[in-house]
C-alpha cells in the first residue's frame, strides 16, 4: 500500500483524483491521515435533509469517546432515481459544510454590494419638497400636491418605505445566491425518496459484520436502509478511497458547453446553390 499521507508522497492516482475535487474543499481536508480506514455507506430513505443531518449528529455523538478525537463522519444527500439507473440529482451538503459556507459567503458579498449601492443612492437622491407657495394654497391644492414626494419606483422595487435608510437597515430583494440557498433548503425540506452517502474514517480496520460496524449501522434503524458498503480496499488504498468520495460529493464545476459554430463550407455551398437558381 503506498504512503499517501502527505502531498509530497501522493501517488499518481491520488494526484489525479484531487483534480476532480471542487476548490471549495480546504487543502488539508484532502489528506487522509496515517493508519485510517475510510468506509463509505450508501443509504436509502424517505424523508428530508434534516433527517439525514440528524443521523450524522447522533452517529458522531455515539462514537464521541470511542476513539481518540471521535469518529470523523461526513455525509451528503440527493434525491433518489425515479426509475432504474443512477440518480441525476447532484449531491447536496448540509449547513456548515464547505459548499454551503461558500454559497453563504457569496450571498454576504452580494448583500454588501447592494447595500453600498443603496447607500450611495440615498445620498444623491433627496426627496422633493413642495414650494412654500403651494403650502400656503388651499386644502384642495394640498391634496393634489403632497408635501413630500417619495422616490416611488426605487422604493417599491426594493420593498422598503420612502424614507432615506442607512445601509444596515436595508431590506431589499433576495440576491441570486440567497435565492439559491432558499431553493436548496426548500427542496431539502420536502419528504421524498432520497439517497445518502456517509464517509466514516475509522482508526482501525473495520470489516463488515464486526462489532464497530454493527454499532455504526445500529443508528440506521428502520428509517434508513443500507444499500451498499464500500471499504477502502475497493479503491486500492485509504487515501484514494477518501479522495474518490470527495470527488463524488464535491465535483469540480463542469464547463458550460459552447454552441458549435456551423462550418463555413456549408454556408458557401448554400450561397452557390442560390446563385445557380
Amino acid at each position: 500500500m503506498p504512503d499517501c499521507t502527505s502531498f509530497n508522497t501522493w501517488c499518481d492516482e491520488c494526484r489525479l483524483a484531487s483534480t476532480r475535487v471542487h476548490p471549495c474543499i480546504v487543502k488539508d481536508d484532502l489528506i487522509c491521515p496515517n493508519e485510517t480506514y475510510p468506509v463509505i455507506y450508501t443509504l436509502s430513505f424517505k424523508g428530508s435533509n434534516s433527517d439525514a443531518k440528524e443521523l450524522l449528529r447522533v452517529t458522531r455523538e455515539r462514537f464521541q469517546y470511542t476513539f481518540r478525537g471521535g469518529l470523523p463522519v461526513e455525509g451528503a444527500v440527493r434525491e433518489a432515481a425515479k426509475g432504474d439507473g443512477e440518480s441525476e440529482s447532484r449531491w447536496q451538503d448540509f449547513d456548515g459544510t464547505p459548499a454551503m459556507d461558500r454559497l453563504n459567503a457569496v450571498a454576504r458579498e452580494e448583500i454588501e454590494m447592494e447595500r453600498e449601492r443603496w447607500q450611495s443612492f440615498s445620498h444623491t437622491h433627496s426627496r422633493y419638497q413642495r414650494p412654500s407657495a403651494l403650502r400656503r394654497a388651499g386644502r384642495w391644492i394640498g391634496l393634489l400636491v403632497p408635501n413630500k414626494m417619495d422616490m416611488e419606483p426605487w422604493h417599491d422595487r426594493h420593498r422598503c418605505s420612502g424614507t432615506v435608510m442607512s445601509a444596515s437597515d436595508w431590506n431589499g430583494p433576495l440576491t441570486p445566491a440567497e435565492r439559491e440557498i432558499e431553493r436548496i433548503r426548500a427542496a431539502g425540506a420536502r419528504k421524498r425518496q432520497r439517497e445518502m452517502s456517509i464517509l466514516a474514517v475509522f482508526p482501525v480496520d473495520v470489516q463488515a459484520g464486526d462489532s464497530f460496524d454493527k454499532v455504526f449501522c445500529m443508528e440506521f434503524g428502520d428509517e434508513f436502509t443500507l444499500t451498499n458498503r464500500s471499504p477502502f480496499s475497493d479503491s486500492g488504498h485509504a487515501s484514494l478511497h477518501h479522495l474518490n468520495w470527495l470527488a463524488m460529493v464535491h465535483p469540480e464545476d463542469e464547463p458550460e458547453d459552447e454552441p458549435e459554430d456551423e462550418p463555413e463550407g456549408n454556408e458557401s455551398e448554400e450561397d452557390e446553390h442560390e446563385e445557380d437558381e
